[in-house]
């Protein structure tokens, strides 16, 4: 069974760079819900950023929506800088997490697709819809 895509291009198109909603407080919008189905672990995504190699040794942080998902074969995905196609060295992610306890936090897009427990991924929520970290569902 093939794994689902984390974060779609509309998802991409939608979130928004990290730190740019920094000053909203509980008003920051979550674009994306993640979740592990044989556990209490969610992760509510407010803000991305891709971070790409100039090939001059130097790295630089570009929106999400400048990505573009190329598919490798059996499974294997990499996402390129659009007009550059420099590859995507990581995509970091910022949100809330509900875990051991909630806290916002930092995300590895990488660590999140390779979780796997008991043969199965972390999934994203695909009925959900964007809406303030203040009207999340209280952590367990």
């Amino acid at each position: 069974m093939p794994r689902m895509m984390l974060l779609t291009q509309d998802d991409r198109n939608r979130i928004p760079p990290i730190y740019s909603q920094e000053d909203k407080g509980n008003a920051a919008i979550v674009h994306v819900h993640l979740y592990h189905p044989l556990s209490d672990w969610h992760w509510y995504v407010t803000e991305g950023t891709a971070i790409i190699d100039d090939g001059n040794d130097e790295t630089h942080e570009i929106p999400l929506k400048q990505l573009q998902r190329v598919n490798m074969g059996k499974g294997a995905t990499w996402f390129l800088e659009r007009s550059t196609r420099r590859p995507v060295l990581e995509i970091r992610l910022f949100g809330m997490v509900h875990g051991f306890e909630a806290e916002l936090g930092y995300m590895s897009w990488k660590e999140l697709k390779e979780t796997r427990v008991q043969g199965l991924y972390v999934e994203r929520d695909t009925r959900w819809t964007p809406r303030p970290l203040a009207d999340l569902p209280p952590h367990r």
